[in-house]
């Protein structure tokens, strides 16, 4: 797990505890999706899975078979996903108020 990952999740569940929130598990798997893309465009050639994505869920023609699109979101797995989404909750995180904090772990 990669050190903006952990601290996300050190942070959520340090607001469940601050919060006195009842939580039994957390997943959310599409985080690093929502976080903003990287400055740089990228592009991804279109595979296998991408392909039924996009014919089944988005009910669109089938692309051609070596097609290369732009990405404007972020993605898990890009060198700057990870700093893109600690930035993402980060902002969130401020909107509701909170600040930043030292936390010293035994």
């Amino acid at each position: 797990m990669c050190r903006a990952t952990r601290n996300a999740h050190r942070l959520f569940w340090a607001i469940v505890a601050n919060q006195n929130y009842i939580c039994r598990g957390a997943d959310v798997g599409n985080a690093f999706a929502e976080a903003d893309g990287p400055e740089e465009t990228f592009y991804m050639q279109v595979d296998d899975q991408f392909q039924e994505w996009w014919t089944q869920h988005l009910k669109k023609p089938p692309l051609p078979r070596d097609y290369v699109i732009p990405i404007r979101k972020n993605l898990q797995g890009h060198p700057e996903g990870p700093r893109l989404w600690n930035k993402h909750i980060d902002r969130i995180m401020r909107d509701h108020g909170c600040g930043t904090n030292t936390l010293t772990v035994l």
